[in-house]
Parts: structure tokens; sequence; C-alpha cells
């Protein structure tokens, strides 16, 4: 019996370290495209200052 609860928390907390091994991924996945979005528009600003400056 105490063997099968020892086995059974093991098991949960295996689980839970999976759960918080999925849930990092998934937030760095949102930051780079976040990331990515980001210097994607930064992009786009230098490029209409640069025009901008040519008037």
């Amino acid at each position: 019996m105490n063997r099968e609860i020892k086995v059974e928390l093991q098991e949960k907390i295996a689980e839970e370290y999976m759960n918080i091994e999925k849930y990092i991924k998934s937030r760095a996945a949102n930051t780079i495209q976040q990331l990515e979005e980001t210097y994607g528009r930064i992009a786009d600003y230098r490029k209409q200052l640069k025009n901008f400056n040519q008037y």
C-alpha cells in the first residue's frame, strides 16, 4: 500500500514537472513571436523615418 502511494506521488510529481516544462516552452514561443513582431515594427518605423528625412 505504501509503495503504491509512493509510486502514485512520484508519477504526479513527474506530471507536474512536465506541465511546468510545457508552460515554459509556450511562454518562450510567445515571447519570441512578440519580439519578432516588435523588431518588424521597429524596422518599419525606421524605414518611414528614413523616407521622411529625405523630404
